[in-house]
């Protein structure tokens, strides 16, 4: 990933009970938030958008992030892979998804 000066890249890691982000800025500086876990086994997109509207000091970053990697329980399958995907763009509109 080559960054420039617009570049955010989140990280997440996602259980059942709950995901642990790491937003990474330019110059490598990062912010940390929590938000409930996401499995697409229980979870649906609308569910995905809603539990990162919960968290503000997120949710008021999410134009401004460029690219979002997420790793979960549960995606397993281009399918189940497909609902994370879905919810997450319904709130990271400008940033590519994996």
């Amino acid at each position: 990933l080559q960054k420039n000066s617009t570049t955010m890249m989140l990280i997440a890691e996602s259980g059942s009970t709950k995901t642990d982000w790491v937003l990474i800025k330019s110059g490598n500086s990062q912010e940390q938030f929590h938000t409930m876990g996401f499995n697409p086994f229980f979870h649906n997109e609308a569910t995905v958008e809603k539990g990162i509207q919960e968290n503000d000091e997120l949710y008021k970053l999410t134009t401004e992030i460029t690219h979002v990697y997420f790793y979960g329980a549960g995606c397993s399958s281009q399918d189940l892979n497909a609902v994370i995907e879905r919810g997450l763009g319904q709130v990271f509109t400008n940033a590519a998804i994996s």
